[in-house]
C-alpha cells in the first residue's frame, strides 16, 4: 500500500513539474526575430554568424527579458516589413526608420538610434580630359547656353541666306548653287561677327555692304553675348559639378534602396534620376563603376562603408539631412512591444546601451 502511495505521489509531482515547464515555455516562447543585412547594424560574417550594433542590442534585450529567439535574415527592408505585417515574425530589428505610414500598419519600440540621410560620391581624382568633358557636359546642360546657341544659329543662318541671295549673281566669291553658296554665307557671317575679318570673302553689291554694316554692329554684340554666356555656364558648371547637398542632385543619377525612406525622399526632389536597388552593396557597386553619380542612404551605414571597405574609393559629402529615428518593429498589437520598451529603458539606465554604442560607433550616443 505504501509503495502504491509513493508511486502516486511521484507521478503527481512529475505532473506538477511538467505543468510548470509548459507554463514557463508558454510565457517565454522562442521569438521569431527578423533582420536584414545592413552594416554596421547587422553584419553577415563569413562563418554564417551575425554581428553588429542591432544584433548586440537584441542579445541584451533578450537577456533582459529572459527569453530566447530564432533569427532569420531577409534580403531587404521591403521583405522585412512585409513579413512583420503578415505575422511571419514577432520582432524585426536592423536599421528600420519609424515613419507615420509604417506606424499605421505595424508597431514600433521607443527609438534606439537617431539617424538621417547623407550623400556618398566617388572619391577619385579625375584627369584633365575627364574634367573638360564634365565642364562641357555642364555647359550644354545650361538653359541659358542652349538659348544663346539657338539665337546665334538663327542670326548666322539668317544673315548667311540674305548675303548669299544679294551676292550670288555678281560676286564670284559666293557660289551660286544653294548648298555651297549657303556655306559661303555662313563662313562670311561667322568671320564678320567674330571680328576675325580674313577678307577672302567680301560683299560687292550695295545691298551686301549694308548687310555687312548692320551685321558688324549687331553681330558683334550678339557674339559678345554668346561668349559671355559660355563663360558664365562654364563657371557655373565648375561650381556645381560637385555634389554638396540634396539641391545638387537635380538631373543626376542617384542610387538608393528600394522601399526605403531615402527613396521616398528622392522622389520629392525635382529631376533626380533614381536607381532603386535591392541591397546597399549594389548601390556601392553602381557608384564605383560610374553607373550613378551618388548614393543617398542612412548616414551611419554610408559612414561605416566609407571608413572601411570603401576607404579611398568613396567619400561622404554635405550635411546630414532628413533626420530619422530607428525602432524595433512588431506586428500591430504585439504583446512584446511593452516588454521590449522596458528592456531598452533598463539597458539605458544601466549604461549597457552606451557601451554597445561606443563599441560600434566610437563615441557616446548624443
Amino acid at each position: 500500500m505504501n509503495q502504491i502511495l509513493k508511486r502516486l505521489l511521484a507521478v503527481w509531482l512529475l505532473c506538477i513539474l511538467a505543468a510548470q515547464g509548459v507554463a514557463q515555455s508558454t510565457d517565454n516562447p522562442k521569438l521569431r526575430v527578423l533582420v536584414k543585412p545592413v552594416p554596421p547594424f547587422v553584419i553577415e560574417n563569413a562563418d554564417g554568424t551575425l554581428s553588429g550594433f542591432s544584433i548586440d542590442l537584441w542579445k541584451m534585450v533578450e537577456k533582459q527579458m529572459g527569453v530566447q529567439s530564432d533569427i532569420a535574415v531577409l534580403p531587404n527592408v521591403t521583405e522585412l516589413l512585409r513579413a512583420i505585417e503578415a505575422g511571419k515574425g514577432d520582432v524585426a530589428i536592423a536599421a528600420v526608420t519609424i515613419t507615420s505610414d509604417r506606424e499605421q500598419r505595424m508597431d514600433f519600440s521607443h527609438p534606439f538610434f537617431r539617424s538621417g540621410l547623407q550623400i556618398m560620391v566617388p572619391n577619385k581624382n579625375i584627369g584633365m580630359v575627364a574634367k573638360a568633358l564634365s565642364v562641357i557636359q555642364g555647359v550644354f546642360a545650361s538653359q541659358s547656353f542652349r538659348f544663346a546657341l539657338l539665337a546665334l544659329a538663327i542670326l548666322v543662318l539668317g544673315a548667311a541666306h540674305i548675303v548669299w541671295l544679294a551676292e550670288r549673281r555678281k560676286n564670284p566669291e559666293f557660289t551660286r548653287s544653294y548648298p555651297m553658296g549657303l556655306w559661303d554665307g555662313v563662313y562670311w557671317t561667322m568671320v564678320t561677327i567674330s571680328t576675325v575679318g580674313y577678307g577672302d570673302k567680301t560683299p560687292k553689291s550695295h545691298t551686301g555692304r549694308v548687310i555687312a554694316l548692320v551685321l558688324i554692329v549687331f553681330g558683334y554684340v550678339a557674339f559678345a553675348w554668346f561668349t559671355a554666356t559660355i563663360s558664365s555656364a562654364m563657371t557655373v558648371s565648375r561650381l556645381e559639378g560637385e555634389i554638396r547637398g540634396p539641391e545638387d542632385l537635380a538631373s543626376k543619377r542617384v542610387a538608393t534602396l528600394i522601399g526605403s525612406t531615402s527613396e521616398a525622399y528622392l522622389q520629392h526632389l525635382p529631376a533626380v534620376q533614381i536607381r532603386a536597388v535591392e541591397t546597399i552593396d549594389q548601390a556601392y557597386k553602381a557608384l564605383e563603376t560610374g553607373q550613378v553619380a551618388a548614393v543617398v542612404y542612412d548616414f551611419p551605414v554610408l559612414s561605416h562603408y566609407a571608413n572601411g571597405e570603401g576607404q579611398e574609393k568613396v567619400r561622404l559629402t554635405g550635411p546630414i539631412f532628413q533626420r530619422e529615428p530607428y525602432g524595433i518593429v512588431f506586428p500591430e498589437g504585439s504583446k512584446w512591444r511593452e516588454r521590449v520598451n522596458q528592456a531598452l529603458l533598463q539597458l539605458s539606465e544601466q549604461g549597457d546601451f552606451d557601451r554597445i554604442y561606443l563599441k560600434w560607433f566610437g563615441n557616446a550616443p548624443n
